[in-house]
């Protein structure tokens, strides 16, 4: 630190002593432009061009040791001292929470890369900065260089070695004719990067799913499958698969060849009726999540050669929480007759308005049998009960509910926006939760 003081003195010392010597050269300058126009003379011209000459010199030393104090002053900053750990650990910190970001001017690498080359050049060496995307293959881009093409290559080139969480979703269909292959570079970006692939969602023109899936894939743990359509495919050396989401109402589940006896998390947009829905968790014994939408009877999207053949009774002894959306008057309650999960601690309905058809008339829902039955069975302890965009529920029901769920702390009841829980029952609630705080 002393040598540094002691170097950044003498830069001190010589800034001054140039400053002073531009002072007396622009002083020189002056009177010798004034004789000049007073009389005339070659010597006091060619002594004016030298002077001027000097001066310039002198300006160019003054900048270059300017910049050198500056660059001593930046270093001798706190900021500067510390280690590269340290920074690495603030960037991290500071990336958004969302598992797919958007490389824009906002995407905090290229932010903090602004500030200074430092930091430009620190993050460059943090591949776990970019090892996160999004992106969007639009149409309409004639035939110029498809815009996500250089993203793509900065992607895989700064993530290095890094597992990948990849976010595709093409817009095939508005396309115009004659462009490239799209399809080769998808299979340019498989080969190459398809082994570091850990979390991976795409939404693609269903005749291109295939080399997606059929890419060797040792890491990938989540998969999210957006596409409008599907024909039967298979998920082939995913030993790490934890979680697969069918984002696509028009997905069949059922036509799909993957590891499901690996899962823990399942979400499927698409309507399944209750045999296929206990067909579906009969194959997933390692669940702990799953987020279904239910109907009574579903066959529409099942394959001619699918023989359904159910247990009476299906059990996931890891199944922690559960959600089912259903479709008002549309009662599926039955389906916890057929489930036995004794970890369960949250349940949650939420309601979908299907199309009315006259006359209407408000439908009953009773769901307090099948949801005691099913604790009753399970030997469950559950905590939360949620109720989305119900109509409003029989309050003796929901009373008898809370009488013999004595562990149930979180309950709440909504419909169109609007809370429907009862004052009363709030407060239950609320006594319960601070006596459980109190015993902790």
């Amino acid at each position: 630190m002393e040598d540094r003081r002691t170097v950044q003195d003498t830069h001190d010392l010589s800034l001054r002593r140039i400053k002073n010597e531009i002072l007396a050269l622009n002083e020189r300058l002056v009177l010798l432009s004034s004789a000049d126009t007073a009389a005339p003379n070659n010597a006091i011209t060619s002594e004016h061009q030298s002077i001027r000459l000097a001066l310039l010199s002198k300006i160019r030393e003054r900048i270059n040791t300017e910049d050198i104090l500056d660059l001593h002053r930046s270093v001798s900053t706190p900021a500067h001292l510390l280690p590269f750990e340290i920074w690495a650990q603030i960037f991290s910190l500071c990336m958004p929470d969302i598992r797919f970001p958007s490389w824009d001017t906002q995407f905090t690498p290229v932010v903090v890369g602004r500030v200074c080359s430092r930091w430009r050049s620190m993050t460059r060496l943090m591949p776990e900065l970019w090892s996160s995307i999004s992106f969007d293959i639009l149409p309409g881009m004639g035939n110029k260089r498809p815009r996500w093409m250089p993203l793509i290559h900065a992607f895989l080139n700064r993530s290095v070695h890094h597992p990948l969480s990849i976010q595709i979703i093409w817009y095939q269909s508005k396309f115009e004719q004659g462009l490239p292959a799209f399809t080769d570079y998808f299979l340019d970006l498989i080969t190459s990067a398809s082994a570091r692939w850990k979390h991976l969602d795409i939404t693609v023109p269903s005749e291109f799913l295939r080399p997606f899936l059929e890419a060797r894939l040792p890491i990938l743990e989540t998969f999210t499958i957006g596409s409008d359509a599907d024909p039967p495919l298979t998920l082939r050396d995913v030993p790490r698969l934890r979680s697969v989401v069918f984002s696509s109402f028009y997905l069949r589940p059922l036509t799909w060849n993957i590891p499901w006896n690996q899962l823990t998390e399942l979400v499927s947009k698409t309507l399944l009726g209750i045999e296929d829905v206990k067909r579906i968790l009969h194959q997933c014994p390692r669940l702990q999540c799953f987020q279904l939408r239910v109907t009574r009877s579903a066959t529409w999207y099942r394959p001619v050669d699918v023989i359904v053949q159910n247990p009476a009774l299906v059990v996931l002894p890891e199944l922690r929480r559960f959600a089912m959306v259903i479709r008002h008057g549309d009662s599926v309650f039955s389906i916890l007759d057929h489930l036995e999960c004794p970890a369960l601690e949250e349940i949650r309905f939420s309601g979908v308005q299907s199309a009315p058809i006259p006359p209407t008339y408000p439908t009953v829902i009773q769901p307090k049998p099948y949801i005691l039955a099913l604790i009753s069975r399970s030997k469950c302890t559950l905590r939360k009960l949620i109720f989305e965009n119900f109509p409003r529920l029989n309050d003796l029901e929901i009373r008898d509910l809370l009488t013999r769920i004595p562990n149930l702390t979180e309950m709440a009841i909504t419909f169109n926006g609007n809370d429907a829980l009862n004052d009363d029952f709030k407060a239950i609630l609320a006594d319960r939760r601070a006596r459980m705080s109190r015993l902790e």
